[in-house]
């Protein structure tokens, strides 16, 4: 199986397919990293499958191999995940005995050559059989042999619906070697899931209270205290964000550069950092996570409330101190909370009393990764360059849905 190259067909199939055959896709990418041993990875893309359609779950197990497959496979892992709660349950004992039939069932050359119809039934009795080396393999229990024989698009389901061979297959046996290939194929899955069905997240308390939610905070209410506190700043360069350089221009508006190219387009993530406070980093720094196929492992999230909504005459106030008229967008956002917590991978936003200007640039978050220049919203970033976002909303609409992804 050569991995790229089917998921390079697979995410073309998420973006553009009907939806019977978004749902066929996903429904054997599941069954594909399931059978890697990365269950979490399965029921990530599953749940995400559901949750942006809010189509029937049967749609991921829809011929009856597929739904032997996921039933043989909870019965090995000893739970059945959330997402699966609207498969039905079925009899294992029978749904082994069919299978194990099939397994040994011979096949014939000619078969699957022929429409169906009443001539195929004929040849398929009269032509010569022969076993299946690939379910034969299966009913032996030899992984290896299976692997070699079972071609560009294995039959995972068929591998999966085999009773005695599903314990291996969720303790990592992982007989196509593609375990460390399996969160980028699920990250990939995701993103173009939402890319498909962008959410609606509404107004600014609407898209805020999203933001908490999805980071695992106890409850978005609003707050008694104001902003977190943060580690030491870092002074900006000299010279301004805006020309002195190349720009690239891309759906988000020109590149802002400091005498480098860069462009506002799809890139590679880096991992991600775990948060040891708000408003602090690990030894890399902030990791923004801009891409959808990156993992953070363990997300050590806090509980922190958010500030208060912030006044006009603070806002104001903010302006004047600054010398600036700041976005209307971005007045909004303060007069929903006056600034947000950290997260894993976003830096902590500052509120009206933190807003501070360097060489003309409005620093919007500490670290100093989200900046503010002639009325343009530019992420920093010291690896992946420079993106510019049409608006601060559009920044943090991004973080809501990298957080979607990663959910």
């Amino acid at each position: 199986m050569d991995a790229g190259e089917y998921l390079e067909g697979a995410v073309r199939d998420v973006l553009t397919a009907t939806e019977p055959g978004l749902d066929d896709q996903v429904g054997y990418a599941a069954l594909l990293l399931a059978v890697t041993g990365a269950l979490d990875e399965a029921d990530r893309l599953a749940g995400q499958w559901l949750a942006r359609t809010e189509r029937p779950v049967t749609a991921l197990a829809a011929t009856p191999v597929r739904a032997r497959a996921w039933a043989m496979l909870f019965e090995a892992r000893g739970d059945r995940p959330e997402w699966a709660a609207g498969l039905a349950p079925l009899d294992l004992d029978a749904e082994e005995r069919l299978h194990t039939a099939s397994l040994h069932r011979p096949v014939s050359d000619l078969e699957g050559v022929l429409p169906p119809g009443p001539i195929a039934e004929v040849v398929k009795q009269v032509a010569p059989a022969r076993p299946d080396r690939v379910r034969t393999a299966l009913a032996d229990g030899d992984l290896a042999s299976w692997a070699a024989s079972a071609g560009p698009r294995p039959d995972v389901a068929t591998l999966a619906a085999t009773r005695a061979l599903a314990p291996a297959l969720v303790k990592g046996a992982d007989p196509l070697g593609l375990r460390d290939w399996a969160p980028g194929c699920a990250g990939a899955l995701v993103a173009a899931l939402h890319e498909r069905y962008p959410p609606d997240l509404g107004t600014w308390p609407e898209l805020i209270t999203e933001i908490m939610r999805l980071r695992g905070a106890a409850e978005p209410a609003l707050p008694r205290g104001g902003a977190t506190a943060a580690g030491p700043r870092e002074p900006l360069p000299a010279g301004p964000l805006v020309g002195g350089g190349t720009s690239a221009t891309g759906p988000g508006g020109p590149a802002l550069l400091r005498g480098g190219t860069a462009t506002a387009g799809p890139r590679e993530p880096r991992p991600a950092e775990p948060l040891l406070g708000d408003g602090a980093t690990g030894p890399g720094g902030p990791a923004l996570l801009r891409g959808g196929t990156a993992t953070a492992g363990p997300l050590l999230r806090t509980r922190a409330t958010l500030p208060p909504p912030a006044s006009e005459a603070a806002i104001r106030s903010a302006e004047l101190r600054l010398g600036v008229d700041l976005p209307e967008d971005f007045r909004e956002f303060l007069r929903t909370c006056d600034g947000l917590p950290a997260d894993v991978v976003f830096p902590r936003l500052l509120g009206t009393a933190d807003l501070r200007s360097e060489n003309g640039v409005v620093i919007l978050a500490e670290p100093a990764v989200l900046l503010l220049s002639a009325s343009h919203v530019v992420e920093v970033d010291p690896v992946l360059g420079t993106t510019v976002h049409q608006s601060f909303r559009a920044a943090l609409v991004q973080h809501a849905t990298l957080l979607a992804q990663a959910g």
